[in-house]
């Protein structure tokens, strides 16, 4: 899942679908999300529904590094495994290492990060990625 969600009230919509879609299935975050947002706040909602958290960077240079978004993820003292991976090809391909079958892997926090993830999806740079 792709999900532009990128602000407190994106996150709480999400939220709500992922609730829907994920019954007993796990999911697995890719995360980044820029500095002028309200990380922590957003966090505290959706990390909490995840297996794994995969911290990464988007290319705008107003993210959030992957380190400061896992230390945040951290201090709110859920029992989530979180990773950090300096740019999105890595993550992806954590993300797709860690997934079984039926987990679903959600890339959000940035419409930066799911810009980047979509053109690495779409140009099929993924398919050699994951290989």
């Amino acid at each position: 899942i792709i999900d532009g969600a990128h602000n407190l009230a994106g996150i709480k919509v999400l939220r709500k679908e992922l609730l829907k879609l994920a019954k007993d299935n796990k999911i697995i975050l890719v995360l980044s999300i820029l500095k002028d947002k309200e990380a922590n706040k957003m966090l505290k909602i959706i990390v909490p529904l995840a297996k794994k958290v995969i911290a990464t960077n988007s290319k705008n240079p107003r993210s959030l590094s992957a380190k400061t978004l896992s230390e945040i993820i951290k201090n709110l003292e859920v029992n989530v495994d979180c990773l950090v991976k300096p740019n999105l090809a890595q993550a992806l391909k954590s993300a797709s290492n860690l997934a079984s079958d039926n987990d679903i892997i959600c890339i959000t926090g940035s419409l930066y990060l799911v810009g980047e993830a979509r053109n690495l999806l779409t140009q099929g740079g993924i398919l050699t990625l994951l290989a």
